[in-house]
């Protein structure tokens, strides 16, 4: 994920997906020690896994002390030879190292580069970032994350390496450790691991993380003794991809009960907490300069005891609470929204599923929605008024234009003083429509998406500010259907094979399944078929294959609850095209 900023293509992307190594990685004889770093601790071991106990062998010696350590990710270091931004990286340091918490490592989990345009390039840029993250007061530890496998990224789009093994040496051999790979601290194991591994590694442009067969061989090994052990990772445990054939990491976990204490991830740029595979886990937030973007850590053995010290100073996610109460003596003139544009601002939005579905309440804040008040009724207390979702992804930045096919739909605010309701409303939103706005695609005159937003409702507290009346703040709930967007991605794919579009996936030609005759038809339900598709067979847009946001919208419940805050803002002239409102034959308001 980007450090600081949400670009629509990925806003997009995760509404789709929301609704819608070097040899010695896993020989456990060649594994590297760590290279000297500045403020090293002598007495630390890099444990390679080469004295771990046989299954049933009696426990290591060495009881657990008191392991204390800061985990930080998603540093996403986007210097070039140019402009290495070494200020950058100082001042996240910097914010660190003033941390009044002894710990003994700081261990970054992933997407530390935020991309390498080349190798070569990226090799010399990577020995910048260690440079400064040599001045760290602790010894650090890297993980790989997706952003290291991407030869570019302008905020719109993104492509993977064709080179992974090649990245892979780059990164490993700057960061000056292998892939993955374990260290072991006052009897405590902490174990780095390679999420963006193994033969689904680039499926889905790193979005999902991925583990290979060999690497959670290493990992079962590595828990055998019984040590306890902590895992560092950047995807979370909940959007994971198993390798086919391969054991997934739950499995790997559970064979050895009580072993892992907690597994630490980044990728998704928040703080969030819950359990999976029976260990608890955390994700924390992008490494930016300031005191909520790492956690402090501290691990006690003795008491088999693991705790979040700064738990209570970080913003995880809390349910956003309002009401209003209607104030007699508010200065509300309904009539200065009149005529005004304003665009709705839902912030912190919550989704009620785990894993990808994390996602949705992101991508849900980026689709610019807006609504216009067209008059005030006096005698029924309301602002008539409707709503309709914009572009602002062409050339004009951050301009709102009209998109084609958007719902424009009566949304009215009736009113008590000055708190308010709107909605019910319902609607489907055309998500191929949305990317297509974005990146500039050409998309099949039959393909769409359709994301259901069903029950979108408001209650807020409107103001008067000067001449113009305001949504001052508020909750927004709303549900999510996904089965419609799934059903309608296969029917893609069904077409461009039935139509002998996917290049060496001609029908009938060798294990290629000939199509039924009604793949065309109205009403066909595309399942049954798709399965029989091969896997090679897919429909790539840019940065996105469909087989991808199919596996992932498939990973979350059909219906996902939806709530958050939300405010507005009126839209100037030189904000919006009125045309996004006009009535008239073909355009979305009739």
């Amino acid at each position: 994920m980007v450090a600081n900023r949400r670009p629509f293509s990925f806003a997009v992307y995760c509404a789709l997906i929301g609704f819608v190594g070097v040899a010695a990685c896993g020989d456990s004889d060649s594994a590297e020690p760590p290279r000297d770093a500045v403020g090293a601790a002598e007495t630390a071991e890099t444990y390679d896994g080469s004295d771990v106990a046989a299954p049933g062998d009696t426990a290591p010696a060495e009881p657990p002390g008191l392991l204390r350590f800061i985990h930080v990710s998603d540093l996403h270091y986007s210097g070039t030879l140019e402009n290495p931004r070494r200020d950058y990286i100082a001042a996240r340091v910097n914010r660190v190292n003033a941390v009044d918490f002894e710990a003994d490592r700081v261990v970054i989990t992933g997407d530390i580069i935020d991309y390498l345009p080349s190798v070569t390039e990226g090799e010399t840029i990577a020995e910048i970032l260690v440079e400064e993250l040599d001045n760290l007061f602790a010894t650090w530890l890297p993980a790989i994350g997706n952003h290291e496998f991407y030869e570019e990224f302008d905020g719109t789009a993104v492509e993977i390496t064709d080179d992974k093994e090649a990245r892979e040496a780059a990164f490993s051999a700057a960061m000056g450790y292998p892939l993955w790979f374990a260290d072991v601290v006052n009897g405590v194991r902490l174990i780095i691991l390679h999420s963006v591994d193994g033969s689904t590694w680039n499926q889905n442009a790193g979005l999902l993380g991925s583990f290979g067969a060999e690497q959670l061989a290493w990992l079962d090994n590595q828990l055998a003794d019984g040590r306890p052990s902590i895992l560092f990772f950047h995807h979370p445990p909940n959007t994971l991809v198993t390798e086919p054939g391969a054991p997934a990491l739950c499995d790997v976990i559970e064979d050895h009960p009580g072993v892992v204490k907690a597994m630490f991830t980044g990728h998704l740029h928040g703080f969030w907490e819950k359990e999976e595979c029976g260990v608890p886990y955390w994700i924390v937030g992008n490494w930016r300069d300031d005191d909520q973007s790492y956690f402090l850590v501290e691990y006690d053995g003795a008491e088999d005891r693991l705790t979040i010290v700064n738990r209570d100073e970080l913003p995880f996610p809390e349910m956003p609470d309002f009401t209003c109460e209607p104030d007699q003596d508010s200065l509300l003139d309904p009539t200065a929204a009149v005529d005004t544009i304003q665009q709705l601002l839902m912030t912190d939005m919550i989704a009620d599923a785990e894993g990808i579905a994390q996602y949705l309440g992101d991508g849900i804040s980026e689709l610019p929605m807006v609504i216009r008040a067209d008059d005030w009724d006096a005698d029924s207390e309301e602002i008539l008024a409707r709503l309709s979702i914009a572009s602002r992804w062409g050339e004009s930045g951050s301009f709102l234009e009209y998109l084609d096919g958007a719902p424009c739909l009566p949304f009215d605010f009736a009113l008590d003083e000055d708190c308010f309701t709107a909605g019910p409303l319902s609607m489907n939103v055309d998500l191929l429509e949305l990317l297509g706005a974005a990146i500039d695609i050409t998309l099949g005159p039959e393909w769409r998406a359709r994301m259901e937003v069903n029950n979108f409702n408001i209650e807020g507290r409107l103001v008067t500010d000067g001449d113009q009346t305001v949504i001052e703040d508020g909750i927004v709930f709303t549900s999510v259907y996904l089965g419609a967007a799934l059903r309608d991605v296969k029917n893609i794919i069904v077409r461009e094979y039935c139509e002998g579009n996917i290049e060496g996936c001609a029908p009938g030609d060798g294990d290629n399944p000939e199509c039924p005759a009604e793949w065309a038809a109205s009403g066909f339900e595309p399942d049954e078929f798709f399965a029989l598709i091969p896997r090679r067979c897919d429909v790539v847009l840019e940065m996105f294959s469909l087989r991808m946001v199919i596996q992932m919208v498939s990973s979350v419940p059909e219906t996902i609850q939806l709530i958050g805050a939300v405010s507005s803002t009126v839209l100037t002239e030189d904000r919006i095209d009125p045309v996004v409102f006009e009535r008239g034959d073909g355009l979305n308001c009739r």
